[in-house]
């Protein structure tokens, strides 16, 4: 956060008119509330300003930080939320400027103190962002919500939550849709079931094999019914012929939740080699090609796929058509499948319930 100082010797109110002089209609501004080089009202004379925003948006980069360094530092030193609530709402409705209004939005953000103004900012940015095609401006920021969250602490969880959904719902890369479902989910337990069931299938189709754990892990697991009951046990179960039955049954269903149900079968096939690969130190191409269900030709690719996603250390025998699984000793892998284990009995307990 920034702490603005007026350094100058003007009047901060008297100062921000002289720099709008010639792009602000300053008729009705009346002369009581401007006296001796002071603006005794600033208040009403900021909310005249606001309504003529376009004009304060003018000007180079520099013109612009100028007035808003100065108008950040009036709406501080008032402390009227529903003044400066009025200018967010400005800047937030702005169509032909849109870069300039982002840039005065995010200069209010770095100097306003209170968290729920701050949220009501940077959903303006996301906004002006959105509206004008300028998401890829934001997306260091959305990379780094969790910094930026730390601010809102006086608002509703429910608030956060359809923000986060909304930001889900863009046009981004899948990794960063996938931290906003996330946490949308681990907000709330009480999150609304439509939300929920979609959340849970696009944060599947978006997370690759080494991910599909901690997801199934999470709390609110046992919430799930239906047909997602029904999908869980099978990526319990690790059954790719499982899985392609239950594909071909509801394809309509998991395409109306937006999941992506050709990417969850190569989750599927990569944790079912891994399985192979936990039960036999050695397996035959055959043997493989039988558990994912494809042809041997393509077993070698599947093995680089979990070796890539650090799920499986193996060896390829093209010559006798074989795979060694070399079980790895370190902890790490050690967890990984103590981890598996506990999330599969977790999963029964809460399919259960």
């Amino acid at each position: 956060m920034s702490v603005i100082v007026n350094i100058s010797n003007e009047d901060p109110g008297f100062e921000l008119l002289k720099s709008t002089k010639g792009l602000i209609n300053t008729e009705s501004i009346k002369d009581k509330w401007v006296a001796h080089s002071k603006v005794v009202k600033i208040e009403k004379v900021l909310k005249i300003l606001f309504n003529q925003v376009q004009g304060l948006l003018s000007g180079n980069d520099s013109d612009i930080q100028g007035r808003f360094t100065l108008i950040a530092f009036l709406l501080n030193s008032k402390k009227n939320s529903d003044l400066t609530l009025s200018l967010i709402r400005a800047l937030s409705s702005v169509t032909e400027s849109s870069r300039p209004a982002m840039q005065a939005l995010s200069l209010l953000y770095d100097a306003i103190t209170e968290g729920s103004l701050k949220f009501a900012i940077f959903k303006a940015i996301l906004s002006q962002a959105k509206n004008a095609d300028l998401l890829n401006m934001i997306l260091p920021h959305l990379q780094k919500i969790e910094n930026f969250s730390k601010d809102w602490t006086d608002v509703a969880s429910e608030e956060k939550q359809e923000f986060y959904w909304e930001i889900s719902q863009l046009p981004i890369n899948e990794s960063l849709k996938a931290k906003f479902i996330k946490m949308l989910i681990s907000e709330t337990s009480d999150l609304p079931q439509a939300h929920f069931e979609e959340a849970i299938s696009q944060l599947i189709s978006y997370s690759d094999a080494s991910e599909i754990t901690s997801i199934l892990s999470l709390p609110c697991i046992n919430k799930i019914t239906g047909h997602f009951a029904e999908l869980i046990k099978i990526l319990q179960e690790v059954s790719v012929s499982k899985y392609l039955v239950f594909k071909q049954s509801n394809e309509d269903y998991l395409a109306s939740k937006g999941f992506n149900a050709d990417k969850c079968l190569d989750t599927i096939r990569v944790l079912a080699l891994c399985d192979l690969a936990k039960h036999h130190e050695e397996f035959s191409y055959a043997q493989a090609a039988q558990q994912l269900q494809v042809t041997e030709e393509e077993i070698d690719d599947w093995v680089v796929k979990s070796v890539t996603f650090n799920l499986l250390d193996a060896r390829i025998d093209e010559v006798e058509k074989k795979i060694r699984a070399t079980k790895n000793t370190s902890d790490q892998d050690e967890k990984y499948w103590e981890n598996i284990h506990q999330l599969l009995e977790g999963w029964e307990k809460n399919l259960s319930r």
